[in-house]
This record gives C-alpha cells, sequence and structure tokens, in this order.
C-alpha cells in the first residue's frame, strides 16, 4: 500500500515537472524562433571577419540541434517503452521523455550563437512598424495554429500529465479510451502543423548561416519522420469540428 503510494507520489512530481519544464522550454523556443532581430539588439553576433569563429560556432549550434532531434526520433523506442514498463513505471514514460526533450531544447536556445559571416537575406524591422507588425502577427497567427491543433491531439496526453492522472484513478493508460484513428494520428504525428512550423523557421528578416541549417534541418527532419495521411487528416478536420460545437454549446449554456 505505502509502496503503491510512493509510486504515485513519484510519478506526480515527474508530471509536474515535465508540465513546468516543457512549458518553459516552448515559451523560450518560440520567443527563440519568432524574435525578429534588428541591428544593436543582437546578443553573441560573430564579427564578420571571423571565419574560423564563425564555422567552429556552426559546428556547436549543429551538434545540439543533432542531439535534439535525436532524442525526439529513438527517445520513444519501444525499447525504453518496455524498460519503463519493466521497472513498474510505465506511466511517467511520456513524461521523462518530455523533461530530456525540454532540456536538450533550453540547452540548445541559451547556448545558440548566431552567425552572421553570411546571410541569405537580411533587413531591418523598426518596432510598432507595419512590417514588425505584420511580422509579429504572421508569427502569432502560426503558434495559435499549432497550439490549437495540440489541443485537439489532446495535450494533457502530450504533456504526460494525462497518464499519470489516470494510474492514481486506478485507470488503464489514457491510449485505451481512445478512438482507433486517434492513436493512429499519434503514431504517425505528434506535432501538429508542418506547414506552420516550417513558415516558422523561414520567415524572418536575418537568414543567418546558423538559422538556414535549423531551417533545413528541421523542415526535412519533420518531412521525413511525420507520416500523417488524407485519413489522419480528416480525422483531425472532424475532432475540429466537434470541438466547433462544444464550444457554440457552452456558449449558450453561459
Amino acid at each position: 500500500m505505502y509502496i503503491a503510494r510512493a509510486k504515485q507520489v513519484i510519478c506526480a512530481l515527474f508530471a509536474l515537472l515535465s508540465l513546468s519544464v516543457t512549458l518553459y522550454s516552448i515559451v523560450k523556443f518560440v520567443l527563440f524562433v519568432s524574435t525578429p532581430s534588428w541591428s544593436g539588439k543582437i546578443d553573441r553576433v560573430i564579427k564578420s571577419s571571423e571565419w574560423k569563429q564563425t564555422i567552429r560556432t556552426l559546428f556547436y549550434n549543429t551538434i545540439w540541434l543533432v542531439l535534439f532531434i535525436l532524442h525526439h526520433s529513438f527517445g520513444k523506442h519501444e525499447s525504453i517503452k518496455k524498460f519503463w514498463e519493466k521497472i513498474g513505471f510505465k506511466n511517467i514514460e511520456r513524461a521523462v521523455y518530455n523533461i530530456v526533450s525540454s532540456l536538450i531544447l533550453l540547452q540548445m536556445v541559451e547556448r545558440w550563437t548566431i552567425a552572421n559571416k553570411w546571410t541569405l537575406w537580411s533587413f531591418t524591422i523598426k518596432e510598432y512598424s507595419p512590417v514588425w507588425y505584420i511580422y509579429v502577427l504572421s508569427h502569432a497567427v502560426l503558434w495559435l495554429i499549432i497550439f490549437g491543433g495540440s489541443l485537439l491531439m489532446d495535450l494533457p496526453e502530450i504533456l504526460g500529465i494525462k497518464q499519470v492522472y489516470y494510474n492514481v484513478k486506478g485507470l488503464n493508460d489514457p491510449s485505451l479510451y481512445k478512438a482507433i484513428q486517434h492513436n493512429r494520428l499519434l503514431a504517425s504525428i505528434r506535432h501538429p502543423s508542418y506547414i506552420g512550423f516550417s513558415l516558422l523557421f523561414w520567415i524572418t528578416n536575418l537568414m543567418s548561416l546558423d538559422r538556414f541549417i535549423l531551417a533545413t534541418l528541421l523542415s526535412l527532419y519533420m518531412f521525413v519522420a511525420w507520416s500523417p495521411d488524407l485519413k489522419d487528416y480528416e480525422y483531425q478536420k472532424q475532432q475540429l469540428e466537434l470541438k466547433k460545437l462544444e464550444l457554440r454549446y457552452d456558449f449558450k449554456q453561459k
């Protein structure tokens, strides 16, 4: 009895840690990707004459990026799932996966250095100018689309909270209560909107070499790793319509 309670407390702590670290890393990543660069406000910029340092900078940036991609790909391998199940902590597998991914992402963002020895394009955006508003609003809309898609895919389960909650309540894994189409969608794609993410990576006023590498690698990774098809699209479209009806009903009730 006491051992079971202790396990539940440990799992709950992991779930809370997953929630806090994941949300924090998402905020940092949103700012990292979507904050426009302008003269005088770029941190740790490499001088154009220091080409050796630029190559070194690109190398270290790429290492963190590849490390994030590798963990994102293999962190949910079947052998890892079996390991957590074997030691009796199957319900925190997703939470641990999120924690490790978030920590790698935070390290990448914190250690990332802009390498502007060569740029594909670069133009100044003045704060509160029409171009600045267009830039910020376009990024905000794309992030809202991604967040909305995550809600349709069951955000608490993606964050690893629902698995722990169900375990505390004595229920089975939440995936067992989901429709076959939902589990199929999660197997094909964990984060919605390939187009949204790709546009976010490429829409920038400073396409430096490091940003070009980040946009290229992550766009290619999503293209290769994600495998949704027409059935997944139809299912998520159906879920969107159901969510609209639910919101309309709630609004009328109030």
